[in-house]
């Protein structure tokens, strides 16, 4: 059996068993991983307190079996700014699942990670303009919109003086942006 050393964020955690967990992250390399932490539902267990959506680690693997086994895992960034409210672990779990979506087994995607990885390194009072930036992002990357440059209330060819946030279309109609 091989050993293996494996850095990234965890995405999506499921329950397997009575006493086990099944954890997928996104490595550097933009790579999907799905590894087994044997024991991490029991309060005894060393691994449980590292296991958390949205935590950075570094996981020591076994190779060999059909899901590889955590021997060891350690956290690297708990992006604790995030989950000290309700409406930040809302954000992440939105994250995670757009995450989720478009991370595919045996498919690298570098971009992908740093997307994910940058948006909880930016944490900052206005939520939504992050969750906007992740999310624009996330979308062009997947070539779902070839590119952002018509503002799609007006119309017109986004520039730097027609760039704005409003709250509702109806007041920005009002004020003839729409």
């Amino acid at each position: 059996m091989r050993s293996n050393n494996t850095k990234g964020i965890i995405y999506r955690i499921y329950s397997s068993g009575q006493s086990d967990k099944i954890i997928h992250l996104i490595d550097s390399e933009g790579a999907k991983n799905t590894l087994l932490a044997k024991g991490a539902k029991k309060s005894t267990s060393r691994k449980s307190h590292s296991i958390e959506l949205c935590n950075q680690v570094e996981a020591k693997s076994l190779e060999g079996y059909q899901i590889p086994i955590i021997t060891e895992i350690k956290v690297i960034n708990e992006f604790l700014r995030w989950k000290k409210d309700n409406l930040g672990m809302l954000v992440i779990q939105l994250f995670c699942e757009v995450i989720d979506k478009l991370c595919y087994e045996n498919n690298k995607d570098k971009d992908l990670f740093y997307i994910f990885f940058n948006a909880l390194s930016n944490y900052n009072s206005n939520l939504l303009l992050v969750t906007n930036a992740f999310l624009l992002k996330a979308i062009w990357h997947t070539g779902s919109i070839a590119s952002i440059n018509t503002n799609a209330l007006t119309g017109q060819p986004l520039s730097p003086d027609n760039i704005f946030y409003c709250h509702q279309l109806r007041i920005c109609s009002q004020r003839g942006l729409g």
